[in-house]
């Protein structure tokens, strides 16, 4: 190249000095950027797509890839159409896409997915988790690539030009290749892939490098710890693999993979995503509790003065639905100790609702018991304690004040010549329900000395029905002892004294 100055610097050379000056420009701008600069024809700020404050963009990352990922059924059919996700399926066919988020202030984080096209469980557990995030602060930087090659999800194809991308990240030029070398470039500490596989087990797989870091092992002990996935060395582990590539510049990076053939893909991708979450959160990323927490009830907690007939509403932090212990759920009174049948249990959104079959008695106490396990969230997180809380209904009837009496008896007060298998019946001036004291109840053969067992003490309406466990004997003496508190009324009007009565059985 020749010199130029103020001497021989004619029109024909400022034409050139223009032209070459024009062209460093563009090379000095495309050599500064990383791999994603060198694409970012089209950057999408979040402000325009919602009302909060920006929390991330949108870039192209590597136009040479685009495919409309939506001609993928999986992904067409279990991704919602949102703001964001409709963004990301606009831009698909241009090219790959990668969102930014985070303020600097943390560790440097970036989330590859779908590599392979045919595994839509990890960019739908990965969508997910940017619906999750995207108007979330974060500490640190995060970068996520929703689908890394968008051609070959629309064709859910595992191979890219005939080869498998996950086997040529060590080759100049490739998809994975690029991957690598942004992280490289941007100072990446951690780098996350995201796969689907056949035989991985309903709760995941991670793989690590032979020679894992202590990082590494520690990232991966802990997404064991909260989600119970599985894990391993994998032996097709070779200089092409993101994770290997990404290992040898000494970024510490793992391969998370969920079931892709035995599991509806949804089942899958939720697994999928709570990998993706307990890793997020071991990283300081934003994360989620790993249950559900109740927030709220309705009676509250100890409330005392509670309506016979309100339903219990129980509020959680987030939607959920039912678990393996739904089953197990219930509403005992404490007063009685017997537990209320239970009318329905439905869910709607983040709320429990419970509803009894009968209304509930005047002055008792009602505990609400809801088991590990019987509540999950949508990804499946599992209630992990269990929850339970007392309230008490209101004490008494404006209406009724009065007290239930026994009003006769079967056998009658002092009969002789009964029956060695007669039940005892006796009936009360109102209806009737258990007491505190219900379990006080008994027979005793006064000859013998001894309380005789029960097999049964049942209620019905206005009558009490006490059936022996076997025969009574000839010509003894029995006494039925009803203690003070053993039945009260509909309106929690107990019995005040003890009623007691005697008979003779036939010789």
């Amino acid at each position: 190249m020749r010199i130029l100055n103020s001497k021989n610097f004619n029109f024909k050379d400022k034409r050139l000095f223009l032209i070459l000056f024009s062209i460093s420009i563009i090379f000095i701008v495309s050599l500064s950027g990383s791999y994603a600069a060198t694409t970012n024809s089209s950057v999408v700020n979040n402000s325009s797509l919602n009302s909060t404050q920006s929390t991330y963009n949108i870039t192209y990352f590597d136009h040479k890839v685009g495919g409309n990922v939506t001609k993928n059924p999986a992904i067409s059919q279990n991704i919602p159409r949102t703001n964001l996700s409709n963004t990301i399926f606009n831009m698909t066919p241009n090219g790959s896409v990668i969102l930014k988020f985070g303020n600097g202030n943390g560790p440097k984080v970036l989330i590859s997915v779908g590599v392979h096209g045919n595994e839509p469980q990890a960019n739908i557990a990965a969508m997910k988790y940017l619906e999750f995030i995207k108007d979330k602060q974060i500490n640190g930087t995060l970068y996520i690539i929703p689908f890394d090659i968008p051609q070959d999800t629309a064709l859910n194809t595992r191979y890219y030009n005939g080869l498998d991308p996950n086997r040529i990240a060590n080759i100049n030029g490739t998809p994975s290749w690029k991957i690598i070398q942004f992280a490289k470039a941007n100072g990446i500490q951690y780098l996350i892939d995201i796969h689907s596989g056949g035989g991985v087990g309903a709760n995941g797989f991670i793989y690590t490098n032979q020679y894992a870091t202590t990082k590494e092992k520690n990232l991966v002990n802990y997404i064991v710890s909260k989600t119970n996935c599985l894990t391993g060395v994998d032996a097709a582990d070779s200089p092409g693999m993101i994770r290997d590539a990404a290992h040898s510049y000494g970024i510490n990076s793992i391969t998370l993979e969920t079931e892709r053939d035995n599991l509806p893909v949804m089942t899958a991708a939720m697994a999928e995503y709570k990998m993706l979450i307990a890793a997020a959160t071991y990283l300081g990323l934003p994360g989620t509790q790993y249950q559900p927490q109740v927030t709220s009830t309705n009676p509250k907690i100890n409330a005392s003065g509670v309506s016979l007939t309100t339903p219990v509403t129980i509020k959680f932090s987030e939607n959920i639905q039912t678990g393996i212990n739904y089953a197990g759920i219930y509403i005992k009174n404490l007063s009685t100790g017997n537990k209320v049948s239970i009318a329905s249990e439905t869910i709607s959104g983040n709320t429990l609702t419970i509803k009894q079959t009968l209304n509930r008695l005047y002055g008792d106490t009602y505990q609400v018991f809801i088991p590990s396990g019987s509540i999950q969230d949508l990804a499946g997180n599992n209630l992990n304690k269990t929850y339970t809380y007392n309230f008490k209904t209101i004490t008494t009837s404006t209406t009724n004040n009065t007290k239930p009496t026994v009003t006769s008896t079967n056998p009658t007060n002092n009969a002789t010549g009964v029956s060695l298998t007669t039940p005892i019946i006796i009936t009360f001036n109102e209806n009737i329900t258990a007491g505190a004291n219900f379990t006080g109840i008994y027979i005793k053969n006064l000859i013998t000395g001894n309380t005789v067992h029960l097999a049964s003490e049942t209620i019905n309406g206005k009558t009490l029905t006490i059936q022996q466990s076997t025969s009574r004997l000839y010509n003894d003496t029995y006494q039925v002892n009803i203690p003070a508190g053993a039945v009260k009324d509909t309106a929690g009007n107990i019995l005040t004294a003890n009623y007691s009565y005697t008979f003779q059985t036939l010789k």
